[in-house]
């Protein structure tokens, strides 16, 4: 990133996640979109939708399993993925993944168990949204 004359900070950070993280986003909603006909978007078109009407209300939520999985795919690889993280990142610059490894390095302490604790029941909150969403669309 020097070398082309950004500094690190947040933006190398992120431009270095989003870099990483595309592919694994991208799968499932590739997939998603393998299994959506043509003749649905034909049909909107044809009840007088414009292409953003028809992409709105009929490929959007045909999608969104697919866009669900692949957040989350991309949230959980960025969340995990300390590695990249600690080789872009400038001098005073602490996302959480670095700030739990900083703490851990120096013993366990109970914030880093609370800390922990939370990302577990954001993770676990996500997963259960992703079933209902998708058990909804299976069954519609």
């Amino acid at each position: 990133f020097n070398f082309i004359g950004f500094t690190r900070g947040y933006l190398t950070i992120l431009v270095a996640h989003i870099a990483f993280c595309i592919p694994f986003a991208y799968l499932p909603i590739q997939a998603r979109m393998q299994g959506i006909e043509d003749t649905f978007e034909q049909a909107a078109q044809d009840l007088y939708a414009t292409k953003a009407q028809a992409f709105r209300r009929v490929l959007l939520p045909m999608m969104l399993p697919g866009i669900i999985a692949g957040f989350l795919l991309a949230f959980i690889v960025s969340l995990d993925d300390f590695i990249i993280t600690n080789f872009v990142k400038g001098a005073g610059v602490e996302t959480l993944p670095t700030a739990i490894f900083g703490s851990v390095k120096q013993g366990i302490r109970p914030n880093v168990m609370a800390i922990s604790t939370l990302l577990l029941a954001v993770s676990i909150a996500m997963v259960t949204i992703s079933y209902f969403v998708s058990r909804k669309d299976n069954s519609a």
